[in-house]
Parts: C-alpha cells; structure tokens; sequence
C-alpha cells in the first residue's frame, strides 16, 4: 500500500486501489462501492469518487453511475497487444539510449537491474516488481519522448496486471527476467544500439510467449481470476469490496 505520509486523500486512495487491483487482491469482476470502500480507507466518499475516475481513465474499472464501479477484466487480445507495443517502443528507447545515455542513466539503470537481480536471489517478489516497474519507468523518462511515455504508461497498467501472477506460476522467471535486464543494460553502457535492442526484443518474446500461453490456457484456475469475473467478498490481506 502507498505510503500515507504527506499524500492528499484522493492521491493515497487512488495509489491504494491502483495497486489492490494490479496484485490481483481485488479481483476482476469485483463491485467497488463508494460506501465501501469510504468506510474501509477512512474517508469520505468525495476522493473515493475521484480515484475511481482516475481508475476508469487507467483502464482499470467499469464506473457504474458514481458510486459503484467493477474491476474490468482482461483479455488475451488485449495483453497480447500490450507486448507488442511495449516491444516496438522500448525497443526504441533502448536504442536510442545506448547512443545517447549520460552516465547518470546508465548508473541508475544498473542499479535498478542489480535490484531485480538481488530480489531475485532473495526471493523478494515485492522488492524484484518495484525494481521491474523501476526499470521501466526510467526507460520511458529516459527517452525524451512525451508520446512514448504517455503510450507506456497505459501499456504498463496493463502488462503491470501480470508481474505478480506470472511470479506465481513461475517464481524461477524472476532470475530469468533480471538476467535479461542487466543484458539489455550492459549493451546501453557499452554504447551497443544494436545488441541493445536485440536482447530486449528476445527478452519481451519470451516473457510475452510465456505469459499468453498460461492465460490460454486458465493455469491452475489463474487464468480464469485474471480474465473472468466471480466477485470476491473479501480479500485476504487487501481492500474488502463486498456489496453493501
């Protein structure tokens, strides 16, 4: 959950809904009530209207007339597109950033790619998401390109849905995906556009493969979590959204 200090109202309880629906701890499908949700994060009803508004614009929700939304479920169709556009246009901004990044960037890259790499070992999925998230936040504001960032950031409210369920069904992807950052970073410090590019295409491959191919086929009963709609009353550890 954000962290509540020096944060107005309708900007916490936007990040707190934001990130319950990203994890997956509240579901798709599920009715959020104003009432409800007020009464759980203790505010009034007015930022809880504001942050669904915000979410609707995200993506993330149906609103249903102002005081009641429902978390919008995905589609195969849908992620599939997301990968294909955070492909093309990463692919562009580490490219373009293995001939022009400072040295500031590059440090904070490898940083953030030592992160994952240290939470991977650790087996930290919170701490490797926050690196994951990182990584591609700085790709984005790196590029000097308002319209990337701006398409990236709907891109990511997307793919952002699938960190913690792809590390569920295979925690190992963790080690995986930070080897193939730091390759894409090593090539940027090394002024090797190319290479760059190259890695980070295979690395969104692999990834955008491997995850479609679980939701096709409902792993486990997780599939169907992510992209059906039976409402959870209340979720462990999350936000209760139970109709009331």
């Amino acid at each position: 959950m954000a962290a509540r200090d020096n944060v107005s109202a309708p900007e916490r309880v936007y990040r707190e809904l934001r990130q319950a629906i990203l994890q997956g701890s509240i579901a798709p499908g599920e009715r959020l009530t104003t009432q409800a949700l007020a009464e759980r994060l203790g505010v009034s009803r007015t930022p809880i209207r504001a942050a669904l508004v915000r979410l609707e614009a995200d993506g993330l929700i149906d609103n249903e007339g102002g005081r009641s939304a429902r978390v919008r479920p995905m589609t195969v169709d849908e992620v599939e597109h997301a990968y294909d556009v955070a492909m093309g246009l990463e692919g562009v901004a580490v490219f373009r950033l293995a001939q022009t990044a400072d040295d500031r960037q590059k440090d904070l890259l490898l940083e953030t790619v030592d992160a994952m790499g240290t939470a991977a070992e650790q087996g930290d999925r919170a701490a490797w998401v926050q690196a994951d998230e990182r990584f591609h936040e700085l790709l984005a504001e790196m590029a000097g390109n308002p319209l990337l960032k701006q398409v990236m950031q709907r891109v990511e409210t997307i793919i952002g849905r699938l960190r913690f369920l792809s590390l569920h069904v295979n925690p190992a992807g963790a080690t995986t995906s930070a080897r193939e950052h730091r390759a894409v970073v090593d090539a940027i410090r090394a002024a090797d556009a190319e290479t760059a590019r190259h890695q980070h295409h295979d690395h969104w491959d692999r990834v955008r493969e491997a995850n479609v191919s679980f939701l096709r086929e409902g792993f486990s009963g997780s599939a169907g979590y992510l992209l059906s709609t039976p409402p959870v009353r209340g979720v462990e550890g999350g936000i209760r959204t139970s109709d009331r």
